[in-house]
């Protein structure tokens, strides 16, 4: 099971990669990128967002030690805090998969917004509480495995697994995530959601043109809202 469930995975996160670099608006200059892992995806956003610095924070000492080697500019810390830069420093900001980790999502949307510049943007992406197959589960009395209020799945066919050592702490539906950031002072220019299991990708993009909430991911790119 665990097998199957690795492969739908695999290919949700393609697809939804692709469609993160689709919003991704070349503005040059400045990138930062949340979360940034060992670099690769970075520098595929680098690439796109056409930037000329890119600059990464990553909780994992190990993954920022390979950022580097990628040629980011990475800080070792906890994205529920406090940034390290100054104000409207960027005119990129990438985060993919990242807020369902975090406990504070208030203070890290506030800290990206602080952080970007007027007429920068916000390249985001989320897992989707209202997914085609956790509505399923939970019609069934499972608890979606997007969920992991303990270290180990319960309650699910995934019963007993291990879950990630920084597992998902803050879920949102595709509409809660829209108006999060729509409450924080951000316009949203193209959203959507991605991916529908246990669809293939092309099958699944024209299933989301009549349902489209109903994606594994929810991705999104938003600008501030100028007062």
């Amino acid at each position: 099971m665990q097998q199957l469930v690795d492969h739908f995975c695999e290919q949700g996160d393609r697809e939804n990669k692709r469609v993160f670099l689709d919003f991704t608006l070349p503005l040059g200059g400045t990138l930062l990128d949340l979360g940034c892992g060992n670099g690769e995806f970075t520098a595929s956003v680098a690439k796109k967002a056409e930037a000329e610095s890119v600059y990464g924070v990553e909780i994992s000492e190990t993954k920022a030690l390979a950022a580097k080697e990628q040629g980011v500019k990475v800080t070792v810390g906890n994205l529920n805090r406090r940034l390290p830069f100054v104000d409207e420093f960027f005119d990129t900001v990438s985060a993919n998969q990242i807020i369902e980790h975090l406990v504070d999502t208030d203070t890290f949307i506030e800290e990206v917004k602080r952080v970007l510049k007027r007429d920068g943007q916000l390249v985001i992406s989320t897992t989707n509480l209202a997914a085609l197959h956790y509505r399923m589960q939970l019609l069934v009395g499972q608890l979606p495995v997007c969920l992991h209020p303990a270290n180990v799945q319960f309650g699910n066919f995934l019963r007993g697994e291990k879950n990630p050592i920084h597992g998902h702490k803050s879920i949102f539906t595709h509409t809660a995530f829209l108006e999060f950031l729509v409450f924080h002072g951000f316009n949203v220019q193209q959203a959507g959601t991605v991916s529908l299991y246990p669809f293939s990708a092309g099958i699944g993009r024209i299933l989301l043109r009549a349902f489209p909430t109903i994606g594994v991911f929810s991705t999104l790119r938003v600008g501030k809202r100028h007062s």
